[in-house]
């Protein structure tokens, strides 16, 4: 696994949608991934910290988990399948460690709101990196 940070929100004008940027800082990789433009607001109200009067999906989804005493623990990138990518998130609940199924814009989103870390897998790192995925560019 490697770690990664949300990096930015770029558009992308000949997807006509938006990738969401995560960044290895250490060896300052960075890994795109194309998110439509619902996705792409709604991370970038998380990441400019801006609250609105009601929560919306993946609010709900965290003031579910707190109210349950669950601990957001980690977001892992592990799956890449035919140009799309999966996630999950790791949800810890007493003793137990759960994996929930998300969309990485999801799981990205709810990453920025609850400081968590972002990682990548190998095999995931490996599949990209073969396909140019990945850009090593500022």
């Amino acid at each position: 696994m490697h770690l990664f940070n949300f990096n930015k929100i770029e558009y992308s004008p000949s997807n006509k949608g938006y990738f969401i940027i995560l960044k290895n800082n250490i060896n300052k990789k960075k890994l795109p991934i194309l998110i439509g433009s619902s996705e792409a607001q709604s991370l970038s109200l998380a990441n400019e910290n801006i609250k609105l009067p009601r929560p919306r999906t993946n609010d709900l989804l965290i003031n579910f988990i707190e109210k349950i005493n669950g601990k957001f623990e980690s977001i892992i990138i592990n799956k890449y399948d035919k140009g799309t990518f999966y996630s999950i998130i790791k949800i810890k609940f007493s003793e137990s460690l759960i994996e929930l199924d998300s969309r990485p814009s999801d799981s990205v989103e709810i990453s920025i709101k609850e400081k968590l870390p972002i990682y990548i897998s190998d095999k995931v790192l490996k599949l990209t990196n073969n396909k140019n995925i990945i850009k090593t560019q500022s």
